[in-house]
């Protein structure tokens, strides 16, 4: 393991330091209290997608920092140098080949009896034309990785056929769905080109759908492969990190966290609402190196940005988030309604926190020659664009989102900006996160009010609609203003005419 929760916790000091200057000197007690009572779960990324190990792929790209690091130096010197570094990794190395010999014979004893059961389900005939065509199990299913990989036969699945029935589905998707089942067919010893044959035309053939297992059998095979990687990742898991002897709940969510590769903060709260703990699950993601300590920071600031308020636990603009659950993000479901505008301002404030400490020098997680420069992270976790949109609002009414951010109480923000124009960012905000990432935009320029694409106008649409918002919020603000001016003066003067002597 690379990072241990020591190596993290000797800088909690420090970022405390850092989270108080950004913040403000008034929030340093909650700031304290919410760092120090952090709890942690540091673990190996071992099966990171896509098929490339978390840790190893780090190590490599370790090797690679310093070898352009040492590229200056004399070639002697630089290769000394550099075997030296090797030296020190050494033990890591060593580490990771053993969980790999550990978790490689764990999937291989798991994957041998999918496919035997897998096996034992399939109709004589198909099994017969498996045998006539000198197919494996494996071949046959069509994955390399058989427990995490979804084989061909899947793909005739009734949640696949519901796909292909779908008028507004992506059409790359179902041609890719055609392309699986083509595979199967030619699998079989059909007589197609799986390459240049019309699916539609393939499957109108009685022979053809003769060769598709009933839905009963295909599922069975879906669920067999679903457990198996489940047993696989528990067995593997568990040796790890000991699960067991944690409270269910806990342990529970220990092992989803891993399974789902997840970095983040996980917090509960008691019963009665009086009471929370956060948990920092962190790991090495594949494409996370040299940014290592911007991902801490963002985490941390989640921490800092979460407690209980009106008998809800809050983080960030968790507004009406309460013992009921909250609500989706209306263009993407796997969001709750608040969370991409939490992410993008958290992350607003994390690189800050970031170039806070680099304008001081100091590095945490990595080094000054491993990591990446304020500008490549940029997009990294949200992106720029929806970053560089929010920043006017976040300097503009910087104090009043930092006390409800760090308070949960959001009152005072709402009463000058208005509830109603927050909404409006938000939803914005929302639908530009989705647009962005659905077309892969990574910068402004692409976006044009004159594109054939329909999505990229409705991208600058809604860059325009954010900054009538902005203009929305300063004349809410100016009204009541001079509301509170003109109550003000009214109130006075009435005070001064009771004052008057007769």
């Amino acid at each position: 393991m690379m990072f241990t929760e020591n190596d993290i916790r000797k800088y909690i000091p420090l970022i405390i330091d850092t989270y108080s200057e950004l913040f403000g000197e008034k929030y340093r007690n909650i700031i304290t209290m919410r760092l120090n009572s952090l709890q942690y779960f540091i673990y190996d990324n071992i099966t990171d997608a896509p098929n490339i190990e978390g840790f190893e792929s780090y190590y490599d790209y370790l090797l690679n920092c310093k070898q352009k690091e040492l590229s200056t130096k004399s070639p002697e010197l630089a290769e000394t140098e550099y075997e030296n570094y090797k030296a020190t990794l050494e033990p890591y190395r060593m580490s990771m080949l053993e969980k790999h010999e550990l978790k490689e014979n764990i999937y291989n004893e798991k994957s041998e009896k999918f496919l035997e059961k897998s096996y034992s389900e399939l109709p004589f005939k198909i099994k017969f034309l498996m045998y006539k065509n000198h197919q494996t199990m494996q071949s046959f299913l069509g994955s390399i990785d058989v427990l995490e990989e979804q084989s061909n036969i899947e793909f005739f699945s009734s949640s696949y056929d519901k796909v292909l029935e779908d008028p507004n589905e992506n059409e790359n998707t179902k041609e890719s769905i055609k392309n699986f089942r083509m595979r199967y067919f030619s699998s079989l010893g059909a007589p197609i080109n799986p390459y240049t044959d019309c699916y539609e035309d393939v499957i109108k053939k009685r022979k053809i759908k003769k060769l598709i297992p009933s839905k009963e059998i295909i599922e069975k095979i879906i669920n067999l492969r679903k457990n198996m990687l489940n047993e696989a990742k528990k067995e593997y898991y568990y040796t790890q990190y000991d699960l067991e002897k944690y409270p269910s709940y806990i342990e529970n969510d220990r092992f989803n966290s891993i399974c789902n590769n997840r970095l983040c903060i996980a917090s509960s709260v008691n019963f009665n609402y009086t009471n929370f703990d956060s948990t920092l699950y962190f790991t090495v993601r594949y494409g996370e190196y040299g940014i290592l300590d911007y991902v801490l920071l963002h985490e941390l600031c989640h921490v800092i940005e979460t407690g209980i308020f009106n008998n809800s636990l809050i983080t960030g603009f968790a507004i009406g988030s309460s013992k009921n659950g909250t609500e989706n993000n209306p263009y993407d479901n796997k969001y709750t309604i608040y969370e991409r505008l939490n992410e993008n301002i958290t992350d607003i404030f994390a690189i800050d926190a970031l170039g806070i400490l680099r304008n001081k020098g100091i590095y945490m997680l990595e080094d000054e020659n491993t990591i990446k420069g304020i500008d490549e992270i940029k997009n990294s976790n949200t992106s720029q664009i929806t970053k560089n949109l929010l920043r006017p609002f976040v300097k503009k009414y910087r104090e009043q989102i930092i006390r409800a951010r760090i308070t949960g109480n959001n009152t005072k923000l709402l009463d000058i900006i208005g509830k109603e124009n927050f909404e409006e960012l938000n939803d914005a905000i929302n639908k530009l996160d989705y647009l962005i990432y659905l077309e892969g935009i990574y910068s402004i320029e692409f976006i044009n009010e004159k594109s054939s694409n329909v999505n990229i106008v409705e991208c600058y649409n809604q860059l325009q609609r954010v900054e009538k918002i902005y203009t929305n919020m300063d004349n809410y603000k100016n009204n009541i203003e001079q509301i509170n001016e003109n109550t003000y003066n009214s109130e006075y003067n009435h005070l001064s005419d009771d004052m008057e002597i007769e």
